[in-house]
Order: C-alpha cells, then sequence, then structure tokens
C-alpha cells in the first residue's frame, strides 16, 4: 500500500498523500514495534515505555487526521452559513432557500471528504444517481 501511494499518488490534494504515506509508516511501526516486543523479552519498564511510544504515535497520527479534516468541514459549514443568510435576504420563499443551501452543504461536505478527492473516483456519482 505505501510504494502504490508514494507512486500513485491518489488524491488531488498534495496533503492528503502526505498524511496518508505518514499513516501507513506509522501502522508499520505499531506492527514492527508490537512484533519486536513478542520476539525480545525486555523488562517491565521498557515494555511499558515501548507501549507509552506506541500511544503516542497513534495519537499524533489521529491529530493528524483531524487537523486536515476539522478546517475542511468548517469551511464548509461557514460557507453554508452565508448562503443561508444570502438567501433569507434576496428570497421571499424560505423553504426553497433552505432547500438549495442543504442541498449546496451537502455537496460541499462530499467534495471536501478525502474518498471524493481520490483522482477518478466515480462511486460517489453513482451511489447518489448522479454518474
Amino acid at each position: 500500500m505505501l510504494v502504490y501511494l508514494l507512486l500513485a499518488k491518489p488524491y488531488e490534494d498534495m496533503i492528503n498523500n502526505v498524511v496518508n504515506v505518514y499513516n501507513e509508516l506509522v501502522i508499520m511501526a505499531c506492527f514492527l514495534s508490537v512484533l519486536m516486543m513478542n520476539v525480545v523479552n525486555f523488562n517491565e519498564l521498557t515494555t511499558s515505555l515501548w507501549g507509552w511510544g506506541l500511544i503516542a504515535l497513534i495519537l499524533v497520527s489521529l491529530l493528524s487526521i483531524w487537523a486536515i479534516t476539522v478546517p475542511g468541514m468548517v469551511s464548509a459549514a461557514c460557507k453554508f452559513f452565508k448562503l443561508q443568510e444570502k438567501d433569507k435576504s434576496t428570497d421571499t420563499s424560505h423553504k426553497e432557500s433552505t432547500k438549495s443551501s442543504t442541498k449546496l452543504v451537502s455537496d460541499l461536505l462530499v467534495k471536501s471528504s478525502p474518498a471524493h478527492k481520490l483522482k477518478g473516483n466515480n462511486s460517489l456519482q453513482q451511489v447518489s444517481g448522479k454518474g
């Protein structure tokens, strides 16, 4: 999987490619660490330190994913509220504007998801009937 991520670079955004390569390296490091702890007979202190190191490594990986995902979701929510505010001031029929802005936000959230940013990914369009 790591070779595929390095060679194909399946995501349009470079940051998504970098984060996924980093996550694959974290998974490999965790696997090798657990394998080494089972093969080599360490004392209790060393085993405890290795365990805390693995926990820290996994937490850093999760935080990096959240650092990429949350700003995109906040940006989509801000666009939604700005559009909704604009629709209220220009439209007399509030129900129609709410429907259009809700559709726009759902489209923005789908487009900001990493699965949508895959190059040549048509699976989301096929599921939603747009393909």
